[in-house]
């Protein structure tokens, strides 16, 4: 593209897969002083997180973790490889957000060896994060999300939150709190406490929502919120209209969602929230009846939206004991199978993510 204008040659460049575009780096200096530039990895990340997000699987099978990518309109699974050794070959991901995943190796049954990594799947780049100051809790664990006030070049800031909580009546129990932020590559503890009279042994979920981590609360349908610019909690208590038994928080559409579901009317709702400070935030979406199915309705336990057409992928238990990935189509109300076998529900976390050139090596973004 020699002798084009450089605002048509960005404009080229943004279209491209990310994949291609760190291949181009090395096609020449110029090259790699652009693509590595704030302004462009943020024009970047803005155009593709219009064109919609994709879906990441996260599944263990035989005792080994799997991430898949869901295919829209496919309906499969496209194995994905994040490139990293795990203890047993099993790890966990924490959440997704602006392109970066959140992964560790926290294991329930040996928590005190919990490794954390951040992990580009655009790029396939990955950085092992320095260990906490303090153990993670076997209970809450760890939370993930984007800070996205800016300064000195920068885009903003990927941190993680690590709340360790002591053993005791939850209505006093103890918590330590600390962060880490990408831009700093270090751990700061932070004097804000996770809120009193939250059982973490009734959270649910989380998902990374706008400058929030936001937890499902399934003891009185709430949310527990962690703001990572002003690195505090906050509670949200949902209308009564919502009070149901909240099994899932997930993104849809650009928009928080929850998946409710109502055992005295065997269905399931589907609310959605843009954003938070409105008067009344939460619109439903779908109710999805299985009334005439009600024996097999608590047979399927739901990991969250896949596309932004209304797909919805769960785990089929069966009777047998086995346990199958399916697809749900709300507006046809059918079922399908994906044909992947799974060793239990608590081992699967959909998250989206969206193409982006972040560097996670090397935090000193450009200005340019």
């Amino acid at each position: 593209m020699a002798g084009l204008p450089d605002e048509i040659t960005a404009d080229i460049l943004l279209r491209l897969p990310a994949k291609s575009l760190v291949r181009f780096r090395c096609v020449c200096k110029s090259w790699n002083s652009l693509l590595a530039s704030t302004s462009f990895v943020e024009a970047y990340r803005d155009r593709w997180s219009k064109s919609g997000d994709r879906y990441l699987l996260k599944y263990d099978t035989n005792g080994s973790s799997r991430v898949g990518i869901y295919e829209l309109g496919s309906h499969s699974l496209a194995s994905l490889d994040p490139s990293f050794n795990a203890n047993n070959g099993r790890y966990e991901i924490v959440s997704s957000s602006n392109g970066i995943v959140c992964l560790s190796t926290y294991d329930e049954n040996d928590y005190t060896g919990s490794e954390i990594f951040l992990w580009n799947p655009s790029t396939n780049e990955r950085r092992r994060l320095p260990r906490p100051h303090f153990l993670v809790s076997e209970l809450i664990g760890f939370g993930f999300g984007f800070d996205p006030s800016s300064g000195g070049g920068h885009l903003g800031d990927f941190k993680v939150v690590n709340v360790r909580t002591e053993s005791g009546f939850f209505m006093g129990r103890c918590s330590q709190v600390e962060v880490y932020s990408l831009r700093r590559n270090s751990w700061k503890p932070i004097s804000e406490a996770f809120p009193c009279g939250i059982d973490p042994e009734c959270l649910g979920n989380q998902v990374a929502f706008r400058n929030f981590v936001c937890w499902s609360y399934q003891y009185d349908a709430s949310l527990v919120l962690f703001d990572l610019v002003e690195e505090v909690f906050h509670r949200m208590v949902l209308p009564l209209s919502m009070r149901a038994v909240t099994e899932h928080i997930s993104l849809f559409d650009g928009c928080l969602s929850l998946i409710a579901w109502k055992p005295s009317c065997h269905s399931r709702e589907v609310w959605i929230m843009k954003e938070f400070g409105t008067v009344e935030p939460w619109t439903k979406l779908y109710t999805i009846d299985l009334s005439s199915a009600s024996s097999a309705l608590s047979q399927y336990s739901p990991l969250g939206f896949a596309d932004s057409r209304g797909i919805i992928l769960f785990v089929r238990s069966s009777s047998s004991g086995g346990q199958q990935l399916v697809s749900y189509d709300v507006e046809t109300a059918r079922f399908e199978e994906l044909g992947v076998e799974v060793d239990s529900v608590r081992s699967c976390r959909l998250v989206a993510y969206t193409q982006s050139l972040v560097s996670l090596m090397n935090t000193q973004t450009t200005n340019s």
